[in-house]
C-alpha cells in the first residue's frame, strides 16, 4: 500500500471512529398535551389534527431531533376542571401509553395541560421515568390565572364588552350556554383561589426538565396579539404577563430563567398562544422571541 493510500485509510478510519463515538439521539416518543379551550373529546392521534400546536408542518420542522413518533391528545378542557379524575386519567394514558409510567418519551404540555398533568403526578395517577424521559412545561398557570378571576364579569357583560373581549371569550369558550351565562368549569378551576392549585408549582419544579414562560401580552404579531392585549388591559395584572397568565404564576421558585431558547428554563417575549409554537418564531432572530426554537432544542 502506498504512503498516500495509507494516509487516506487513516483519515477514513479516524472519521469512522469519530462518527461511532458521537452521541446518537435515542429514539423517543414525543407527546403533546394541550391546554384549555378544546371541546372535542376523542382518541389520541399521531398527527396534530386540531392544529393546536400549529399543524404538522410546524411539528415536523420544530420537533426535537430525537422524536421518531408523535402523539397528540384530544380532550374536553372546557367543561371539566383540571383536576377532574377522568381528565387526569386520560392525560396519563396518552403520556404513558396506558402503562402508568412515562418511558422513552419527551412530554410537552401547554397552558392548563400543565395543571392537569402536574395534578396527575401529584395525585399518583402516573409517574415519569426520569432516566429515559423528560417533561417540558410551556405557559403554565401553575398558580392559577388572574384572567380566570374575571371570567364571571366577562360572561355577565359579554354583550357590552369590547369586540376583542367578546372574541377571546368565544375563542376560548369561557362561558357556558346558560341563562345567564356562567364560567365553564375549566376556567372556574383556574381561579387563583381554587384549592386544587395547592402544590402544583412545586410538582412542576420537581418533575419538569424545563419550562417556558411568556411576558408579553401582544407577543409575536398574529391574530391573537390584539385579543390578548385587550384581555390584559381588562384584567390589569399589575405584572408582566402573556395575556392569559401573570408571570409570577408561571415562573417556578428556585429556578433561573434564561433569555435564549437554548435554556431549558426560558423567559420569552411571547403571549399565551405563542407558547404552542403555532405562530412560529419572531422575526430578526431576537433570542427572546423564539418559542419554536425552544421546542426544537429540547432533549
Amino acid at each position: 500500500m502506498s504512503r498516500k493510500s495509507t494516509m487516506r485509510w487513516h483519515v477514513v478510519a479516524a472519521l469512522l471512529a469519530a462518527a461511532l463515538a458521537a452521541p446518537v439521539a435515542h429514539a423517543k416518543l414525543c407527546v403533546f398535551l394541550h391546554g384549555a379551550g378544546e371541546r372535542v373529546q376523542a382518541d389520541a392521534t399521531s398527527t396534530d389534527t386540531a392544529s393546536y400546536w400549529g399543524g404538522d408542518k410546524i411539528i415536523s420542522k420544530y420537533s426535537p431531533a430525537a422524536c421518531t413518533e408523535w402523539v397528540f391528545n384530544h380532550d374536553d378542557t372546557v367543561t371539566q376542571r383540571f383536576d377532574d379524575p377522568n381528565l387526569k386519567k386520560r392525560y396519563c394514558d396518552v403520556a404513558t401509553g396506558g402503562t402508568g409510567q412515562v418511558t422513552d418519551a419527551i412530554v410537552f404540555t401547554h397552558s392548563m395541560g400543565n395543571n392537569i398533568f402536574a395534578a396527575a403526578l401529584r395525585d399518583g395517577d402516573c409517574s415519569i421515568d426520569h432516566t429515559s424521559s423528560t417533561w417540558y412545561a410551556a405557559s403554565s398557570p401553575g398558580g392559577g390565572s388572574k384572567a380566570a378571576d374575571f371570567v364571571d364579569k366577562l360572561c355577565a357583560n359579554n354583550s357590552t364588552d369590547s369586540k376583542a373581549l367578546q372574541e377571546i371569550a368565544k375563542l376560548m369558550h369561557y362561558c357556558a350556554d346558560t341563562d345567564p351565562p356562567t364560567p365553564n368549569l375549566a376556567y372556574d378551576s383556574l381561579r387563583t383561589t381554587y384549592p386544587g392549585l395547592q402544590g402544583l408549582k412545586e410538582v412542576i419544579a420537581r418533575e419538569a426538565a424545563g419550562a417556558m414562560c411568556g411576558d408579553s401580552d401582544f407577543g409575536l404579531t398574529s391574530v391573537y396579539s390584539l385579543l390578548f392585549e385587550a384581555l390584559a388591559d381588562f384584567v390589569k395584572y399589575g405584572e408582566d404577563n402573556d395575556g392569559m397568565v401573570g408571570i409570577d404564576s408561571c415562573l417556578l421558585d428556585g429556578v433561573t430563567y434564561g433569555s435564549d431558547p437554548s435554556n431549558d428554563f426560558y423567559r420569552a417575549a411571547i403571549n399565551h398562544a405563542d407558547g404552542t409554537c403555532r405562530n412560529g418564531n419572531g422575526d430578526f432572530g431576537n433570542s427572546r422571541r423564539q418559542p419554536c426554537a425552544w421546542f426544537k432544542a429540547r432533549t
